[in-house]
This record gives structure tokens, sequence and C-alpha cells, in this order.
């Protein structure tokens, strides 16, 4: 039980921290909390579905590529699907550049379409 509780405490703890530092990041990160976390959280995750423009209006002042570079371990393997971050930057207008790492996922260069 106290390992439990001291467990717990620890992963908090690291998790208080990262998110700390995602806080360097430049753009609304109050407005990314507020209006995309419901989009990319894994724990009660909304559909599948579009990001609203209030979402897309603060992903578009945030600089993604340091959100993502902070998006790792305890982070994502328990509250954010980097995957969506990916997918609504892109649906936003904001595509992250090709092999940008978010999390444990890159991003993938897209087939070339026939001309």
């Amino acid at each position: 039980m106290v390992s439990t509780i001291f467990a717990v405490t620890g992963l908090l703890s690291s998790m208080s921290n990262k998110l700390m530092e995602l806080q360097a990041c430049h753009g609304d990160m109050m407005g990314l909390v507020t209006n995309c976390m419901m989009y990319v959280q894994k724990v009660l995750p909304l559909p599948n579905m579009d990001a609203s423009e209030a979402c897309c209006n603060a992903l578009n002042t945030a600089d993604i590529p340091c959100l993502c570079h902070g998006i790792s371990g305890q982070l994502e393997q328990t509250i954010i699907d980097t995957a969506k971050i990916v997918s609504f930057a892109e649906s936003c207008g904001k595509p992250l550049a090709h092999g940008t790492q978010c999390g444990s996922k890159k991003t993938l260069l897209k087939p070339l379409h026939n001309i």
C-alpha cells in the first residue's frame, strides 16, 4: 500500500514537471489545454471528430514541434494521444513537417498521387 502511494506520488510529480516544461513552448498554451485537451486526451476521449474552431485557433498560435518534443513517457502513456495531436495539427492547417517526432509517433511522408 505504501509503495503504491509513493509510485502514484512519483508519477504525478514527474507529470507535473513535464507540464511545466511544456509551458516554455510559445503560443497560447492555456487555449490549447482549454480548447484542445478534450480531443487528444486518453481518459474519456471524444469519438474521432474534427477540432473546434477555438482549438484550431490555439493550435495555429502554438509551437507544436516544441510541444511534441516535450511529450514523452508517462504523459503520453497515460494522458495524451500524440497521434491525435498530429492529426489535429494537419486538419487545422498547420501540419507538422514530415519526419517530426511527436512523443513516440513520427509523421510520415504522404504517398504521391498520380498526376
